[in-house]
Parts: C-alpha cells; structure tokens; sequence
C-alpha cells in the first residue's frame, strides 16, 4: 500500500471509527492512538479495535508504527475477531514484522483465536522488537510453521515476564510462547498449554537457534514425531538455564521418528545448565533419551513436592539460581506466577498432575 493510499484510508477509517464508541479519544498526534510512540511517551492501546488497527497498519508496512513504543491499559477481549481465520497477527510476514516495544503494562489478553499457516501467534514475526508483562489466557492457535502465542516467529527480539494458558498445534516449530526463536531471549515466562506438531515442539518454544531460555517453566502437555521436549523441542548453538519442565507427559504422535527428551528434545553445540523436571513426567509411546542431571536434556528431578515449595525457587544454590521475588510471586503449595500481571493465575495452580 503507498502512502497516498494509505491516506485515503485513513480519511475513510477515520469517518468509520467517529461512529463507534470507544474508551478513550482515537485520532490524537499518533494519528490513531494516543502519545506519540516514544518510550516516554509510548502509542496506548485501550480496546481490541485499537490492538487490530495496529495490526493493519504493521502488515502494510508503515514505518511510523512498526518500530514505535506501545503500552496496553486494559485488558483486552479479543472473541469478536475468531471468524474464519481469527485475529491477524501483527507483523504477519518476514517483510512487514513487528519491531516495536509493545508493554503489556500488567494486563491479559483473552480470547485469542489465530489460525493461519504461517507465523500464527498474537505478533506474528518479532524482529528487534520486544514484548513484556503480559498475560494471554485460553488462546487457540493453530498453522503450519512458526506457530506460538505471544510470537510465531521472534529474530533479534526478547520476550519476559508473560504467561501463557491454552491450546496450540502447528506442523514446524512450535511452541508455548514462541514457534521459532533465532539469536533473541524468552525469560521469566510459563506457559499451561496443550502443544501438538510434527518438528521441533516444545512448552515454550518450537525451535531455538542462537537464543537462550532463561527462568521459565511449563506444565502442559506436549506432543510431536521429532525433536520434542517439555520446554523446548530443538536447540542449537543455544542455552536453557534454570528452568523447570513440569510437564505431565511428553508424548508421540502418529509417524515418530525423531529425538524426545524432558527438557528439550534435542540439543546440538548448545548449552543445558541448571535446569530440573518433575520425577513423575511420562513418556508416552516414546522413550526419552538415557541420563538425567541439570546439564542434560532431561534435566535433574525434582518432585511435586518440591516443585511446591517456595524455597525450592527462591533459594540460590551450586545447582540453581534463585529467582527474583520482584518479578515472582511464590508460596508454598503453589507453582511461581507473576507478579502484578493480571488474570487467573491461581487456576489449576498446581495442576493436577502434581497434587497427585
């Protein structure tokens, strides 16, 4: 879309949104949103019709919104855009992604529904940007390649302190939070999902390369034929440090040919330090690869019981490193959740596959 197209858009959109009602004023000095898209001054998004309208304007490529500052105020009910193939995500192509700062300022995003073959997720491809304190709750998210949550597809990019609860099935690189991840950070985040594919699935992400996984854990469970694991299901040249996979069972489906293992499915000129997984998770129709420890793909066990004690993550030892209660909240008889970050956290916490 050129510019003088885009103008004439505007003009049209601009009549279009003075006939709806909306929290807060729309057409400001952003054009659209309110502030003017600096850090200090970050683009505001109060309703789903704002969050949509800056998915249009990153696919078309504007460059005075795609690597602009955003921050969430409310949070958001997304249901009404589930017809057909659901919400577009943000920066749905390779050319036209998301390289912006978006803050989820502590809120929840519900009702994400995304079904679309490439780089589904809420954003769809991160390049640069980040995305921070946020939570998405009951998403449905299904495609092909580069399938997640938060992210499809995350280059140079970083994503923390976010949860994530749901379903997501894809073919290529998928996983809780984001499909592929190549030279950018996922830290303190957890995911409760249900997460089927084909290739390199995991809890938190798909496939991994140049990137790391730090703090986070999962507790859905996971499926897949080749490179599977309950955080992530492939790393290369890549590190997962401190982290818990938590996950009830990982799984094969239907034509397994590959590598499965407990806390990724399989690791090449990578990094695996300090990471742990519940002594109880199952391998269904596959076996994990042999070896246990905190530098190993399965990780060292640890308990439910233990999984639940809060001093189990606060505490720093020669085999893990406390974590921040700034950004955690943790008690006794329930798993870490975020601090701050709206939403149901405290549901099924802990799941039950701990309890028992």
């Amino acid at each position: 879309m050129n510019r003088a197209s885009l103008c004439l858009w505007v003009l049209f959109l601009s009549f279009s949104l003075s006939h709806c009602s909306f929290d807060e004023k729309e057409i400001t000095q952003g054009m659209f949103f309110s502030g003017t898209g600096t850090s200090s001054n970050p683009f505001r998004i109060n309703t789903p019709a704002e969050m949509a309208l800056l998915a249009t304007l990153v696919n078309a490529g504007d460059e005075s919104y795609n690597n602009k500052h955003y921050i969430l105020l409310h949070d958001l009910d997304l249901s009404s855009y589930q017809n057909g193939y659901g919400w577009a995500p943000i920066g749905e192509k390779t050319g036209t992604p998301f390289k912006g700062a978006f803050e989820g300022n502590y809120k929840k995003i519900t009702g994400l529904s995304v079904h679309t073959d490439y780089n589904a997720a809420l954003f769809g491809v991160l390049h640069g940007g980040t995305i921070q304190n946020l939570g998405l709750e009951e998403v449905d998210v299904s495609g092909k390649s580069a399938t997640g949550s938060i992210a499809g597809f995350m280059y140079n990019g970083a994503i923390s302190n976010c949860y994530v609860t749901g379903d997501i099935s894809g073919k290529i690189q998928v996983g809780g939070v984001a499909g592929g991840v190549s030279s950018s950070t996922i830290s303190n985040c957890y995911t409760r999902c249900t997460i089927s594919g084909d290739e390199s699935v995991g809890g938190l992400a798909g496939f991994v390369t140049n990137g790391s996984i730090t703090n986070c854990y999962a507790t859905g469970e996971i499926s897949g034929k080749e490179g599977v694991g309950g955080l992530a299901g492939a790393i290369s040249r890549s590190s997962v440090t401190n982290c818990a996979a938590l996950n009830p069972n990982v799984h094969a489906n239907a034509g397994k040919e590959g590598t499965f293992g407990r806390v990724t499915g399989s690791s090449s000129n990578s990094t695996l330090s300090n990471n742990v997984a519940w002594d109880g998770m199952q391998a269904v129709d596959i076996n994990f690869q042999s070896g246990t420890g905190e530098n190993h793909v399965n990780g060292a066990n640890i308990s439910a019981t233990m999984a639940t004690t809060a001093t189990f993550w606060t505490t720093t030892t020669t085999h893990w490193d406390g974590w921040n209660t700034q950004i955690w909240s943790v008690t006794n008889n329930k798993l870490p959740v975020l601090k701050n970050v709206n939403g149901n956290q405290t549901i099924n916490n802990p799941p039950l596959h701990l309890l028992q």
